[in-house]
């Protein structure tokens, strides 16, 4: 008989997280079950404890992963040959499902914020999401801060700061509001009152027009433009980001 397949720590790690992944999948984010997990792992109940203690571990865990999937994604669009201005658009205009690492990504980031999950989580996997979603945050701002140096955003020395967390929060609650609402609103279909959002947003939809408005507030040397706009999806394409 052949010995049994040996994984380091991270290996199993990994293979856990990937069966956990597919077994919210196939029944839920609220349903999926740790025996389950297990049998898909091929990993004893044993095995699985060492590296999850419960299913909030499980949910964090995976929005660690997401984060971090996230956080490539936007240094991927800090390194587009854009402008400023354009690559906070871009953030708007780039389509969640080839960019998202889960299929069930929108639910899960608005599950692992709930004190329900965060008080019965771990304490090492609450640190690891908390400090990538941090590094998020921070990629995001680091884009704005870049505008100072390039002469790109006309703005006081003393206001430098105040204005990314300005910017910054500001996007940001853009992005994740019309997320949430997209979640709502699909949600309704189930007693067929909803409404299908694209995943890739239209250039002259809502959020689209709202958020250029939002960016064009701020004293930007070039503003954001149609011209700007066609120039951000195609460069998005490209990139295989639209």
């Amino acid at each position: 008989m052949s010995p049994a397949p040996t994984h380091t720590s991270q290996e199993q790690e990994d293979i856990i997280l990937d069966a956990a992944a597919k077994c919210i999948e196939a029944s839920s984010l609220l349903d999926f079950t740790m025996s389950a997990i297990s049998k898909e792992a091929g990993f004893s109940m044993g095995t699985i404890y060492k590296h999850i203690q419960s299913k909030e571990d499980v949910l964090v865990a995976l929005a660690y992963r997401m984060y971090t999937h996230l956080l490539n994604t936007f240094k991927e669009i800090q390194s587009l040959p854009l402008p400023v201005p354009e690559r906070l658009m871009a953030v708007s205009l780039i389509c969640n499902e080839k960019v998202c690492l889960y299929e069930f990504d929108d639910q899960l980031g608005s599950l692992v914020v709930s004190k329900a999950v965060l008080q019965r989580a771990s304490k090492g996997w609450l640190e690891k999401m908390i400090h990538t979603d941090k590094a998020v945050e921070e990629s995001f701002a680091n884009i704005i801060r870049e505008a100072y140096t390039t002469g790109e955003l006309i703005v006081d020395e003393g206001q430098k700061e105040n204005l990314v967390e300005e910017i910054n929060v500001g996007l940001w609650s853009m992005c994740v509001g019309f997320t949430q609402v997209a979640v709502q609103l699909d949600a309704r279909n189930i007693i067929g009152q909803g409404k299908d959002i694209a995943l890739t947003i239209n250039p002259d939809s809502l959020i689209i027009r709202n958020t250029r408005r939002l960016i064009n507030s701020y004293p930007w040397k070039n503003p954001i433009t149609d011209v700007s706009i066609e120039n951000i999806c195609r460069t998005l394409e490209e990139k295989g980001l639209r």
